[in-house]
């Protein structure tokens, strides 16, 4: 007990030392040389799909929208069709509880 809490202790003394050991500026220069790297790997990420045949990040991203969008259509279309489908069961509910009582519609031919 006493091992494990002297341990504890000399753990937490030394934090703030490592802390400040591991400090690091960063100047624009350093930042000028990652951005350099990352232009040239884009440049070569670019001319890779171009020798693959493969479509273009532009043209990539132009098909991710389109699919969205597509995707929208189509879920409002089935939540439409399925409230007029709702709303062609209550009625046709309500006409013939109206008529002869209450009556089960089975769906589907459950």
């Amino acid at each position: 007990m006493r091992k494990s809490l002297f341990l504890i202790l000399f753990g937490l003394a030394f934090v703030p030392f490592s802390a400040e050991a591991q400090t690091r500026t960063v100047t624009n220069a350093d930042l000028e040389k990652f951005r350099a790297e990352r232009l040239e790997a884009e440049r070569q990420y670019r001319q890779n799909y171009e020798r693959l045949g493969l479509p273009s990040p532009e043209e990539l991203e132009r098909r991710r929208t389109e699919s969205a969008r597509e995707r929208d259509e189509l879920s409002a279309r089935l939540r439409a069709e399925r409230i007029q489908r709702e709303q062609f069961a209550a009625m046709a509910s309500q006409a013939a509880y109206d008529e002869d009582g209450p009556v089960v519609i089975v769906e589907n031919g459950g």
